[in-house]
């Protein structure tokens, strides 16, 4: 989260350079912070704003870019040079303008602010009041995070960035107990067709489950993983803690 000030900041430099202000509200904007796009929390307009799938709920793949009236004054007399296939697609645009309806008709944007100031924010504060390895609560509305350190005063993190091997150890640890408590599912992916194939051509492994085997043509070994080594595997990790604000 930004401090006070900062976006408004940012805002003057591009104003006093000619630079062009974006801010990317692909996951922050319809609703999830309280507001229908987190930039509001601060006043701020961007010059090109992203977005996609907030604008439906994700009922239809759809992206789009808001851009000012400026720059889109640049493009009275010159064509814009960009496009996609499926671009203006009639459904997902529908899918959004009745998505937008139903969030505003319902109080869904006002009932997510509500949720971060009398739920979210109040119980993820008293958790990091009693786990001294949160170093740090912050969000808004529906939209939160907790900093994971292994000191509160030196903020060192849990785990080193992109961290991997034994370093990484503290957060598959975290994400069994997280599995083993519910508030995370272990979901078993199909696989695709032609992989299944190349599978059962190879064949079976011969080791046990969470051991390693060989396939029946001698290939290279074949793991099959445990539902504890699922919960370590960021891949079998599905959240089913509701984060969006039109499911709450």
């Amino acid at each position: 989260m930004p401090p006070a000030g900062y976006l408004a900041g940012v805002r003057e430099i591009c104003d006093r350079y000619g630079i062009v202000f974006v801010l990317d509200e692909v996951m922050a904007g319809f609703g999830r912070t309280g507001e229908w796009f987190a930039a509001d929390h601060w006043r701020v307009t961007p010059d090109l704003l992203t977005f996609a799938k907030g604008v439906n709920s994700g009922y239809v793949p759809l992206g789009g870019v808001a851009i000012s009236a400026e720059i889109a004054a640049t493009f009275d007399r010159r064509p814009y040079p960009g496009g996609l296939t499926y671009s203006g697609h009639p459904l997902a645009c529908a899918s959004a303008v009745a998505t937008i309806n139903a969030m505003a008709e319902e109080g869904i944007v006002e009932n997510a602010a509500r949720i971060g100031e009398s739920v979210l924010g109040p119980g993820l504060r008293e958790l990091a009041e009693r786990h001294p390895s949160v170093g740090e609560v912050r969000g808004l509305g529906v939209f939160w995070a907790l900093e994971l350190v292994k000191d509160r005063v030196t903020r060192e993190p849990l785990v080193p960035y992109n961290a991997s091997g034994e370093a990484a150890a503290p957060h598959g640890r975290l994400r069994g107990r997280l599995q083993e408590g519910g508030a995370v599912a272990v979901r078993e992916h199909e696989p695709h067709p032609r992989r299944a194939a190349l599978h059962r051509h190879r064949g079976r492994g011969e080791g046990g489950p969470g051991r390693p085997g060989r396939g029946a043509d001698g290939g290279r070994p074949v793991h099959r993983l445990t539902p504890g080594e699922a919960g370590r595997s960021g891949s079998f990790m599905t959240p089913v803690v509701p984060l969006s604000p039109l499911d709450v």
